[in-house]
């Protein structure tokens, strides 16, 4: 008599199990050669008024009607050479800023924009030259650390784009 064994039947479950992975990690401050760095190409606005500090040696152009980055510049006489991320730090302590570089007529520039979804906030724009930084700053300027949305520098860039040192 053949027999036939029963196998019984394994049925597959519907429930799937996906593992859930949760990472938990910081971004390390890029270095200053890791920023985003832009050359702001030189272009003379014929129409624009004109600073220009003999002492320190620099001049730059700005829109007659809108003069607050004019009126925005701060030089400092104690620049070492070294970081100028440490440098902005010890000068603006509390600022914790978005960094990146704009070499600005031959300077490596660097660009600070504070993260702030709201409030004030502030730019600082830092050129050195031997041992003097010439700092730009604006108010209400800053970046969302929650979406890294930039803001628009465009106004900024086009007024840098003037810089020249002139010693």
């Amino acid at each position: 008599m053949n027999r036939k064994e029963a196998v019984p039947k394994i049925q597959k479950s519907s429930l799937e199990i996906t593992p859930t992975l949760v990472l938990t990690t910081t971004t390390p401050q890029p270095t200053s050669a890791d920023l985003p760095t832009e050359t702001l190409v030189y272009k003379q606005q014929p129409d624009w008024q004109t600073y220009t500090d003999n002492v320190v040696g620099f001049s730059f152009q700005y829109p007659a009607e809108n003069n607050k980055l004019a009126n925005s510049v701060q030089i400092y006489n104690d620049y070492d050479g070294s970081s100028r991320r440490e440098w902005l730090k010890k000068k603006f302590s509390g600022y914790q800023p978005y960094y990146m570089n704009w070499v600005i007529d031959g300077a490596n520039a660097l660009v600070a924009i504070e993260g702030n979804t709201g409030g004030s906030s502030g730019l600082l724009i830092a050129i050195p030259k031997n041992k003097t930084m010439i700092v730009f700053s604006a108010s209400f300027v800053a970046w969302d650390p929650q979406t890294d949305k930039l803001p628009d520098l465009s106004f900024y860039k086009q007024i840098l784009s003037t810089f020249r040192f002139i010693k």
